[in-house]
C-alpha cells in the first residue's frame, strides 16, 4: 500500500462510505495489486489503526481479522458481510456469534474459527450454505451451531466440525440433517423445537 493511500485514508476516514472503498482503494495505487488483496492481514491492521472497523468497510471478515482487533467476548457479523473469510477468527476469545437478520453471507471458509476454545454458540444465518474444512475444528466448548438454511446445494465439508465433543447442530430438514446423519452429529431438528432456547 502507498504511503499517498495511507495518507489520505487517514485524512478522510470520516468521510469515507463503504461502498466508496473499493475504487478509492484501487485508484490511489494500490500496490498489493488484485481486488481480493483487500482480505489481507495488512490492510485490516491498517484500517484498525485509523480507528476503521474492517467489518464496516468489506465485503468479508478479513482473514486474521481477530488477530489485530481487541479481544471479544460476542460478535455479530453486519448484514453486508458475504463472507467470513478463512482463518479471520482462529483460535479467538469469542464465546457466541450471531449474524444479522438481513445477512448476505454464504460461506464460512476453512478454520473460520479453527481452535476457538471458548467459543460456546453460533448462530448462522439462512444464506450460509457452504461451511470450509476445519472451520469449527478443536472448538472444545462450543455446544450450539443453529444451521437454519434449506439450500438444496448447501456443502458442508467432512472435517467441519471435528472434536467438537459437546456440539449440537440445529437444523431444519434437508442437507444439514443429512450431513449430521453421515458425519454421526448430534442434531435437533429447529421445525421440531420452536421453543428449544438457543444460547
Amino acid at each position: 500500500m502507498t504511503k499517498e493511500l495511507k495518507q489520505f485514508l487517514q485524512d478522510n476516514r470520516s468521510l469515507i462510505e463503504r461502498e466508496q472503498f473499493y475504487e478509492l482503494y484501487m485508484k490511489l495505487g494500490n500496490t498489493i495489486g488484485k481486488k481480493n488483496s483487500t482480505y489481507t492481514p495488512e490492510l485490516t491492521e491498517f484500517l484498525i489503526n485509523c480507528d476503521m472497523d474492517p467489518l464496516d468497510y468489506l465485503p468479508s471478515v478479513p482473514i486474521g481479522y481477530m488477530k489485530c482487533s481487541s479481544l471479544l467476548d460476542h460478535i455479530r457479523i453486519p448484514d453486508h458481510i458475504e463472507m467470513v473469510n478463512r482463518a479471520a477468527f482462529i483460535c479467538s476469545d469469542l464465546k457466541t456469534v450471531t449474524f444479522g437478520e438481513m445477512s448476505k453471507c454464504t460461506h464460512i471458509m476453512d478454520y473460520a474459527f479453527k481452535g476457538s476454545e471458548r467459543l460456546e454458540s453460533v448462530i448462522l444465518p439462512k444464506t450460509c450454505s457452504h461451511i470450509g474444512t476445519d472451520a469449527f475444528r478443536n472448538c472444545d466448548w462450543l455446544e450450539t451451531v443453529v444451521i437454519p438454511t434449506v439450500d438444496p446445494k448447501t456443502y458442508i465439508e467432512d472435517e467441519a466440525f471435528a472434536y467438537c465433543p459437546y456440539l449440537t447442530i440445529y437444523c431444519n430438514p434437508g442437507p444439514v440433517e443429512n450431513y449430521c446423519i453421515e458425519h454421526k452429529l448430534n442434531y435437533k431438528l429447529l421445525t421440531e423445537n420452536k421453543r428449544t432456547k438457543i444460547r
